[in-house]
């Protein structure tokens, strides 16, 4: 069975993307080319990776989503190695894929990277956003190294490492008397309308808030 790790990455980007134009577009290859990468892994296989719909894009098969999964941990052993080799020369360098909970990312992320960019020039950095389930199982499948999310939800198999508190805020406005006030209780904030964050995890969260409290 032949085949090479462009071809791997080109068939991984597509099943999970579910798109072969999208994929096209992440690795900065043609759509010709992820079409190749798929039917030359399929045929060297001999059986069907995808089931590509018109208009609707593809959907892994069960064979395929099988195949997806050992593909996505053959490529992150790869990286590994790949990192660990260049390490040797002294220097860090390779790629760190990091994942971050979309809300926190625009105000967390820019310290970080930056700080990466200017204490590590040879380690090249990929971000990934999306809700606190999906960061997550973006770890669990291997497609990033880490995540930046809240210690909530984290399966036991993952390690945590707290880096700051994030107590929970109410912003209410200035024109409101309560703001004058020089502490308000969450039985007073339950009377008021409340704007949500309606994601998974985080709209029970908040909710569990008031919840705890009666």
């Amino acid at each position: 069975m032949n085949f090479t790790l462009k071809q791997l990455r080109y068939v991984e980007a597509a099943g999970r993307l579910g798109s072969i134009a999208k994929a096209a577009v992440e690795v900065s290859i043609s759509q010709s080319s992820i079409t190749a990468s798929i039917d030359a892994l399929e045929a060297s296989l001999d059986y069907a990776l995808f089931v590509r719909t018109p208009a609707k894009g593809i959907t892994p098969t069960s064979a395929g989503r099988e195949a997806l999964q050992l593909i996505r941990t053959y490529l992150n052993q790869t990286r590994q190695f790949e990192s660990e080799l260049q390490s040797q020369g002294g220097d860090d360098a390779g790629l760190v894929r990091i994942a971050c909970y979309a809300t926190a990312a625009p105000t967390f992320l820019p310290p970080i990277l930056k700080s990466i960019t200017e204490n590590f020039p040879g380690i090249s950095v990929k971000v990934m956003e999306g809700n606190m389930m999906a960061i997550l199982d973006y770890l669990d499948n291997g497609e990033v190294d880490l995540v930046f999310t809240y210690d909530r939800h984290v399966p036991p198999a993952q390690a945590f490492e707290p880096l700051f508190p994030a107590p929970p805020y109410a912003l209410i406005s200035k024109s409101d008397a309560a703001s004058q006030l020089p502490a308000i209780s969450f039985e007073q904030l339950s009377k008021r309308p409340m704007i949500m964050l309606d994601l998974p995890y985080t709209r029970d969260y908040f909710l569990g808030l008031f919840r705890a409290r009666g």
